[in-house]
């Protein structure tokens, strides 16, 4: 029987529905690298602001990503945002994507510690590990990229896992 996930709003969770590509079609072409279009949002500074990233576009091209805030002065971590695969925000938290059946915690331990290390050296972490799941054992790469203002430091950071194979 299938694991049932409490509903976002339960969870206080907010999920960034997917839209319509928000910058044209891309004919034939996949996904950008989500690390390199970090980045690009990056310019001249160690990393961009929360206000550059356009959720709309996350949610598009890296689907059940999480956009993790800081909770305090230590590496503490809360949930703010989980960018939805489905239209108009009907896909609910846990449903499908890599988190989805990690029954022993093992991914979610992963990507908060990846997450904990972007937060304190205000860098990209940018890993790939092998994990036993129903079904036997599967790589990830995973990718935590910090946001924040340069005056006050990093107070978020955008997650991505996605099949390394």
């Amino acid at each position: 029987m299938a694991k049932k996930s409490a509903p976002a709003s339960l969870l206080n969770i907010r999920v960034a529905p997917r839209e319509p590509e928000p910058s044209g079609p891309r004919a034939g072409a996949g996904p950008p690298d989500i690390a390199d279009w970090w980045r690009r949002a990056c310019g001249e500074r160690p990393w961009p602001a929360l206000g550059d990233i356009d959720g709309k576009q996350v949610a598009y091209y890296w689907p059940h990503s999480l956009l993790l805030r800081r909770t305090g002065d230590d590496d503490g971590l809360e949930i703010e945002t989980v960018f939805s695969a489905g239209r108009g925000g009907r896909t609910s938290i846990g449903d499908s994507g890599p988190l989805a059946s990690d029954e022993s915690s093992m991914l979610a331990a992963w990507v908060l510690g990846m997450a904990r290390k972007a937060l304190r050296r205000g860098a990209e972490v940018d890993t790939t590990e092998s994990f036993p799941l129903p079904g036997g054992w599967r790589s990830y790469r995973g990718v935590a990229l910090p946001l924040g203002d340069e005056r006050t430091g990093v107070d978020h950071v955008l997650c991505y896992v996605q099949p390394a194979d």
